[in-house]
This record gives structure tokens, sequence and C-alpha cells, in this order.
């Protein structure tokens, strides 16, 4: 939040101006008018209605985080295993890579046009761009997860 969105602007500078009123009343005193006081006065009010300030931009939180509508779309990367080790079958004779198909589409909606972008990636030896998850490569040789790594780095 900047100073110029901040609603109650007016009454921080009413608040200020009283402020300052006040502390210019209070060294205004026959005290405080001898001359080899003046230099030390001016620095001290000063100092305070410094203080009165510092003491109003905390309440005021500038720095607070504002949320902004966006009009895109949010953009998910899923990566799926493609190796020999996902082509086991487990329960209800589908292999795990295509269980995890499965679950991706049932929980993540990927055809879903309201929805954020997917872009699907595999990975075996290498990490690879498939564009969808019926064009991944099944059962390369092995797992790497370094090339992963390297994907998500970049």
């Amino acid at each position: 939040m900047i100073f110029a969105d901040y609603p109650g602007h007016f009454v921080a500078i009413l608040f200020l101006a009283a402020f300052a009123g006040a502390i210019v009343l209070a060294f205004r005193s026959r005290e405080c008018r001898k001359p080899e006081l003046k230099p030390r006065v001016l620095a001290l009010a000063l100092l305070q209605y410094i203080s009165i300030v510092l003491l109003l931009v905390i309440l005021w939180n500038p720095s607070r985080s504002e949320e902004f509508e966006t009009l895109s779309r949010n953009s998910v990367l899923a990566v799926f295993d493609t190796s020999e080790s996902m082509s086991t079958v487990e329960s209800r004779e589908v292999t795990r890579l295509d269980r995890a198909l499965e679950i991706f589409k049932e929980k993540f909606h990927p055809f879903d046009p309201k929805g954020p972008k997917y872009r699907v990636f595999g990975f075996d030896r290498d990490a690879y761009h498939s564009g969808s998850s019926d064009f991944l490569r099944r059962w390369g040789s092995q797992t790497n997860m370094q090339s992963v790594r390297a994907l998500l780095s970049k």
C-alpha cells in the first residue's frame, strides 16, 4: 500500500499538524527561549516530531501485501516417471503409470478450459516434454532424477 492509496490520509495529515502545533507550543515556553538553548531545542523538537511520524508510518503499514486479480491461467508442471519400474502391473490389471495418469485426470481435471494450463513432462533416462499424458514414452531403461532436477532448475 502506498500513501496515496491510504483512505485516511486526511486524518493522518490532521494528526501530524496537531502534533506539530503541540510541539511548537511546548517549545515556545520561557525556558526554551534562552539563546544558548535555541539549537538544542530545535533539534529536540524535530526528533519528537520524527518519532510521531514514524509511529504513524508503522500504524499505516505501507508494506502490507495487496491482492491483485490476474486474468491469465496458472501453469502447472506435471512430471511422470516412465521408466520400466512404472510398467509393473498392480491391482485391476493396470500398470503403475496408467494408475498415476488416472488419478491425475480424476483429481486435477487437466482438460477443464477454466482450470490451470498443464504442461506434461515424462522422465526416464532424460526428462522430456510430451505435450499430453497420451504421448508419454513408455518403459525407458532407468529412472534418472538428475534430469528432473535439471528440468526444474530451468
